[in-house]
């Protein structure tokens, strides 16, 4: 018996015809994958290559033979996804396709994500961790190449990734996978709402608020999700925070939106009224009011520039409309002061800021007789507020160290423990900097100080704002 058993061991076990039709499989994919081919022969084997798999799956006795079968379907479908779209944008010429050009490369996808989700479930009972991992990984680049073919192929919603939220919903995948896959398609429903209301006077607020409450149905089933799966790991709970925060921001662009078409309501209203040349039509100047007074409220404390947008158009009504210089006065000095908490190039260059700083400045103006016995005191703070402000355009134009430099040493601030020593060794102290002088400078926790120090902050603050725009993204 024992030499019969060492004779037996030295021979090499036959493989399965499920295997030998895999391999054969495999010979045709890595030509395929190393070139040289023509598009229809690269095709044809790709193909060819598809039938050994699936024979082979057909022919597995086991999980691990069908593990390893659904990986290479996986593989292969995925591979023939990109190279269709490759295929696709090389014949064309613009980067837009529409939905319908693409349908073949989707099929491909749903079935590369299906086949890999099987490999998935068969590997667990056979598989080791390391080949598990790397599977789990390969879903993690699928998620990560479908939301960047958002920026390469102009499609709303990004139809790759909707492919892949829709799959995973039908696929048994980890929890992680699955919840990335939904903060990657939220990132990109976001951006293409923001985009929107970029667009100045060109909103389409249906589309916007489509975009929107797509957020929000993505992040009920992110928590539905997570809700459903085992204890979350440290990355698990990480990707439900940041889905988290998209869910605040979403809250807020809603009412940010909801308030956009109230002014627009707002608007109509007072452009009928203009358009009759008739003032007296009372009862389309109060749902002008009340429709911009509806916006305040939707964004008061959520958007500073849009709540001063909202302002303006009320100081707008009673200045321009109904003929009261004074309550329109009290609205668009509180919409200056608003917009100057958020200063930035596109509110610098908004029409409502430039019409309530005009209005501001001209009441000012008209009320200057009534002040004639300090006229060379005002002057001269007025002359010294000029020349201040040139030599802040000077330091802003050399850049944010010149500027933060100039402010702290120039405009020491009254308050001692407000004087901070800046920091330059990265882009992210230098932000921090940048922070911490907005904090120190703003106009509303100087008012303490007197009239011509806080309107001293808020050129201020208007140029360091400018700058933390640009620091956002670091």
């Amino acid at each position: 018996m024992s030499g019969f058993h060492n004779a037996s061991s030295s021979v090499p076990r036959c493989r399965s015809r499920s295997t030998n039709l895999r391999e054969r499989g495999n010979i045709l994919y890595r030509q395929v994958l190393e070139g040289g081919f023509c598009t229809a022969i690269r095709i044809t084997k790709l193909e060819h290559a598809r039938r050994l798999y699936q024979n082979a799956l057909v022919l597995s006795l086991t999980a691990e033979e069908k593990a390893s079968c659904h990986k290479n379907l996986g593989m292969l479908e995925w591979f023939h996804c990109k190279f269709e779209l490759t295929h696709l944008l090389e014949g064309t010429l613009s980067d837009t396709l529409s939905i319908k050009d693409l349908s073949v490369c989707k099929v491909h996808l749903v079935e590369a994500v299906k086949s890999l989700s099987d490999a998935l479930k068969h590997g667990a009972q056979c598989k080791s961790r390391i080949w598990i991992d790397h599977l789990e990984n390969i879903l993690r680049s699928i998620i990560e190449w479908a939301a960047e073919q958002s920026a390469l192929v102009s499609i709303c919603r990004s139809t790759f990734l909707q492919c892949v939220i829709n799959t995973f919903e039908i696929c048994d995948l980890p929890t992680n996978t699955r919840l990335l896959a939904y903060r990657k398609y939220l990132d990109v429903l976001l951006q293409e709402a923001l985009r929107e209301r970029l667009q100045n006077g060109r909103i389409n607020h249906n589309v916007r608020q489509s975009l929107l409450q797509d957020c929000l149905e993505m992040t009920r089933k992110a928590f539905s999700c997570s809700a459903k799966g085992s204890d979350l790991d440290d990355e698990g709970r990480s990707l439900l925070d940041e889905i988290q925060g998209i869910h605040d921001s979403v809250s807020v662009e809603m009412c940010i939106c909801d308030a956009m078409q109230a002014v627009a309501l707002g608007d109509k209203c007072v452009s009928e009224v203009s358009k009759d040349g008739c003032c007296n039509d009372r009862e389309k100047i109060k749902d002008a009011l009340d429709h911009y007074r509806q916006a305040l409220l939707l964004t008061r404390e959520k958007d500073v520039e849009s709540e001063a947008m909202a302002v303006s158009r009320l100081g707008k009504v009673y200045s321009g409309v109904l003929g009261s210089p004074d309550e329109g006065y009290r609205y668009h000095s509180q919409a200056v002061q608003l917009a100057t908490r958020v200063m930035s190039p596109s509110v610098e260059m908004a029409d409502w800021y430039k019409y309530s700083l005009d209005e501001v400045n001209a009441y000012h103006e008209k009320a200057r007789p009534d002040r004639m016995g300090r006229p060379n005191k005002e002057s001269r703070a007025s002359r010294a507020l000029q020349e201040n402000v040139a030599a802040l355009d000077k330091a802003a134009e050399r850049g944010v160290k010149d500027l933060l430099k100039h402010v702290y040493q120039e405009h020491t601030h009254p308050d001692p423990k407000r004087n901070a020593i800046w920091r330059f060794e990265s882009n992210a102290s230098v932000k921090a900097s940048l922070k911490r002088a907005i904090l120190h400078y703003h106009p509303d926790s100087n008012v303490v100080y007197g009239d011509v120090w806080k309107k001293l902050c808020e050129e201020i603050s208007k140029r360091l704002n400018r700058h933390y725009a640009v620091f956002k993204g670091c």
